[in-house]
């Protein structure tokens, strides 16, 4: 079993948890987040009975899902699993190629521009952590002639690209009072950015984390990897056969947050093709990808994670060629049950939730530190 080294942040809301780990308190299921996501949107509900479904064949069906016998149901890889490398295989499987009339969704124009990322977080026990507007530049690989425009993704390689943080402020929705010199504190994250490779299916792979320059602070690097687990969200893999509305596709692949392996489970549909808008509601599915413990000083041992939860569900409306999408939202909730080893029927949960939404494309604000 690994011993997970977490961030600063998770350590000490760990301590906090273990002094309650004596009670014997029932634990009850998360909080279905589709509501939140859908707060303000026109579409109907995130999830219809054919996206359940598909969920349920990646548990049940090895040949329309991703993994070996599907998820565990604790939420936990055992160590050794083979269905971790079906999952990481990164395949995308086609469930249904929709109705009606078939269009293009995957493939897009040059990789550029700039875009607008606002995320909210908050963890029990812990609290929330202030709102903060993110201004990001996306720079892919340049043009061989022109101009020095970007180039247009490969259709048979993955190429890279990065993700930077031109401008970072807290946002002007924020309610309540921020920490003193938190303006000043959260611009210390401009510069940092995110470097991967952009595979044709538009999955990214090989993400890295690069923090800017004198982002010492583990307390701020946060707010960096707090805007890199929305990021990957708002970018869905998309199948290279022209699909109808109604249509779905499940793709496996890696996350990391809060120092946690995870496995993603990605159901994508089409729900709307108007004109030249797609829009796609996404359902991704979180697991971790092995048994971990966490340490916990005031205990004097480590607290073993006995099961895990982690839902994230959202809608991205995004132009036909277009890489940045128009409009995005997104709810993610993830609950790992902890315990004492030798007492993992007093587990207690550890929530962390996150909110999301992308506006973009728009001008940069400014030029983004080299």
């Amino acid at each position: 079993m690994k011993v997970m080294h977490s961030s600063r942040l998770f350590i000490i809301l760990l301590l906090l948890l273990g002094l309650s780990l004596g009670c014997e308190e029932k634990n009850q299921p998360t909080a279905d987040p589709a509501s939140s996501a859908t707060a303000g949107n026109k579409n109907k509900g995130l999830v219809d009975n054919k996206v359940k479904a598909a969920m349920e064949d990646v548990k049940a069906d090895p040949s329309a899902a991703v993994a070996n016998n599907g998820p565990p149901p604790t939420g936990i890889f055992p160590a050794g699993d083979g269905a971790k490398a079906l999952a990481r295989d990164g395949k995308l499987n086609l469930v249904d190629e929709g109705t009606g009339a078939k269009v293009k969704v995957d493939g897009y124009g040059a990789i550029g521009g700039a875009f607008l990322l606002q995320v909210a977080q908050s963890s029990q026990p812990g609290g929330t952590r202030p709102m903060v507007d993110y201004t990001f530049e996306v720079r892919g690989p340049k043009a061989e002639k022109g101009d020095g425009a970007e180039a247009a993704p490969s259709a048979t390689a993955a190429i890279p690209v990065s993700f930077v943080i031109a401008k970072a402020k807290p946002s002007q929705t924020q309610q309540g009072q921020l920490p003193e010199g938190f303006d000043k504190m959260i611009s210390s994250v401009e510069g940092s950015r995110f470097d991967m490779k952009l595979a044709p299916n538009g999955a990214f792979t090989e993400i890295k984390t690069i923090y800017g320059k004198g982002l010492d602070q583990a307390v701020m690097r946060e707010f960096v990897d707090m805007a890199r687990a929305a990021l990957t969200l708002f970018f869905p893999p998309m199948p290279k056969e022209q699909v109808g509305k109604g249509s779905y596709w499940i793709m496996g692949d890696e996350a990391n947050l809060e120092g946690m392996n995870l496995i993603r489970y990605r159901v994508t549909k089409l729900t709307e093709v108007q004109d030249e808008l797609l829009t796609f509601e996404i359902d991704v599915r979180h697991y971790v990808a092995d048994p971990f413990q966490v340490p916990n000083a005031a205990r004097g041992k480590g607290l073993a994670a006995q099961a895990f939860q982690g839902p994230s569900k959202g809608v991205v409306m995004r132009k036909k060629g277009s890489f940045i999408p128009d409009q995005a939202e997104v709810v993610s909730q993830m609950v790992v049950y902890l315990a004492d080893p030798e007492k993992p029927q007093q587990a207690q949960p550890f929530q962390f939730s996150l909110q999301a939404r992308l506006a973009g494309p728009k001008p940069a604000e400014e030029p983004a530190p080299k």
